[in-house]
């Protein structure tokens, strides 16, 4: 009758796991169905120790389904997610304006194809338009994408 102690403690540890998610109450749990089952076996008889062992496989395997479609979505959950986490935004770091395009500045860093390049004592993430440009390489700005900004040479006219 031992065995039947063993199941409740393990259904109770099923139980808490639903409070306190994490996962080691239920691989604890789990553990305690095996041992249960083990001993109902050597009490009861196989179909006994069958019995324990799929009565808590479906226990653990209901008790994970609801605490994953359920309690992730509930009051319980958001108090264990941190708020600055959750949200976010896809801005870079340091956003160009749009009016730099046509603008010139200097490379600050060799641009391989991407570096960074200073326009107006500002520093920016640039790309080349795929030429290898080293640092102190007069550039102007051709476009803006989400991330950096495409960059070329600027050639020197001849008179």
């Amino acid at each position: 009758m031992n065995w039947v102690l063993i199941l409740l403690l393990a259904g109770l540890l099923f139980a808490m796991e639903l409070l306190l998610p994490g996962g080691v109450l239920g691989i604890i749990a789990a553990v305690l169905v095996v041992v249960a089952a083990i001993m109902a076996i050597a009490a009861e008889g196989v179909w006994a120790g069958l019995l324990v062992l799929a009565g808590g496989l479906a226990a653990g395997i209901a008790m994970f389904t609801l605490e994953l479609k359920v309690l992730s979505h509930s009051q319980v959950a958001r108090w264990f997610r941190h708020s600055s986490v959750s949200k976010g935004s896809a801005r870079p770091a340091t956003s160009a304006p749009a009016e730099l395009i046509g603008q010139r500045g200097v490379v600050a860093s060799d641009l391989a194809p991407t570096g960074s390049v200073s326009i107006e004592g500002r520093l920016y993430t640039a790309r080349s338009q795929g030429d290898f440009l080293h640092r102190g390489t007069e550039v102007e700005v051709v476009a803006q994408n989400v991330f950096n900004l495409v960059v070329r040479p600027v050639r020197q006219r001849v008179n």
